[in-house]
């Protein structure tokens, strides 16, 4: 199984694709939107996408509705976030497999990875 990390911070990319590896799970990463896209297209054992919520170009929330238009099999989409005056309403939640705040708890990321539902 294939987990993609999409954030325009570096340093959150690294830091959550380390946890991830070191759990067992080969990663890809993306800097924002667009590279997401274009590796879910190529990458067709992609099944887990952990996005930022909020990115330049294209949203967190943008992206899954992108996703959903050209791929089934992505199982779980977590969105991760540093705000909490978020817009997003149940609407746009729904689908989404969990909305985890920043700083990022690994446990928790990683048992909604792990988590067979």
């Amino acid at each position: 199984m294939r987990v993609l990390i999409v954030d325009d911070e570096e340093a959150i990319c690294m830091f959550v694709e380390y946890a991830i590896n070191d759990a067992g799970y080969e990663t890809l990463t993306a800097s924002n939107g667009k590279a997401a896209l274009e590796l879910v297209k190529s990458n067709p054992d992609i099944e887990i996408v952990i996005s930022d919520v909020k990115m330049s170009g294209m949203s967190g929330v943008e992206l899954y509705e992108n996703i959903k238009k050209i791929r089934t099999n992505v199982k779980k989409f977590i969105l991760i976030t540093g705000f909490s005056d978020l817009d997003l309403t149940e609407d746009n939640l729904k689908g989404i497999t969990a909305l985890i705040s920043k700083p990022i708890d690994m446990n928790l990321l990683l048992s909604h990875i792990s988590d067979k539902k």
